[in-house]
């Protein structure tokens, strides 16, 4: 619905999607692959790659939803602790604030918790279904132009994540960044533009 009222169909869309937006913007492309002019993702994923052990830190947020919940929403330690470790690059006060700014307040950080809730780690769990779907869908955009820009100092979405996504879009061109954190837009800034503007001006335009 979002889609369809910034953009109307049928014009087609450049998708740029960066951690939880991966599975929110590919859900949608792999509905509408005739609206999806191209997409670039950033440290995402649509399932666990085989091996991967989740960092102990965002595994105690699961482990614990009581006590995680209750660092997260009233003491907002996740998103503080998040961001100290996201970045190769110590964040500016400015940029730290503007990350923090959405969740002043206990209300405003519920939907951290949430978040961390709807993380899917076994077949029982309700967003496990949906996210199979999409994986199972990914071949609907393997004739889309794709790029895969990753920090692999990533200590979520490391390069497990990065390989195990080009198996199911083979066509996908990858542009690994080992000098960047989970945020390459913050670590490298420059490079990712310039990565950015190319794939754009190589590939077909959005309407």
């Amino acid at each position: 619905a979002l889609m369809d009222k910034l953009v109307p169909g049928p014009a087609k869309i450049r998708l740029l999607a960066h951690d939880w937006g991966g599975p929110a913007a590919l859900g949608w492309a792999v509905r509408n692959p005739e609206r999806t002019a191209s997409a670039i993702l950033m440290n995402t994923g649509t399932r666990f790659p085989p091996g991967y052990e989740m960092p102990k830190r965002l595994s105690f947020f699961k482990t614990f939803p009581t006590l995680g919940g209750f660092f997260a929403k009233t003491l907002g330690l996740f998103n503080e602790g998040f961001l100290l470790q996201c970045s190769l690059r110590p964040l500016s006060p400015t940029v730290l604030d503007g990350f923090l700014a959405p969740y002043r307040s206990r209300f405003l950080r519920e939907s951290v918790a949430s978040f961390v809730r709807d993380i899917p780690l076994s077949p029982k769990h309700p967003s496990f279904g949906t996210l199979s779907s999409l994986d199972k869908a990914l071949p609907n955009l393997s004739r889309k132009p794709v790029l895969l820009l990753w920090g692999l100092a990533d200590a979520v979405f490391n390069g497990r994540f990065l390989h195990d996504l080009k198996k199911r879009l083979p066509g996908a061109k990858i542009t690994a960044l080992p000098d960047s954190g989970h945020l390459p837009l913050e670590d490298e800034p420059a490079k990712v533009l310039k990565e950015l503007k190319n794939f754009w001006t190589r590939n077909p335009r959005a309407s």
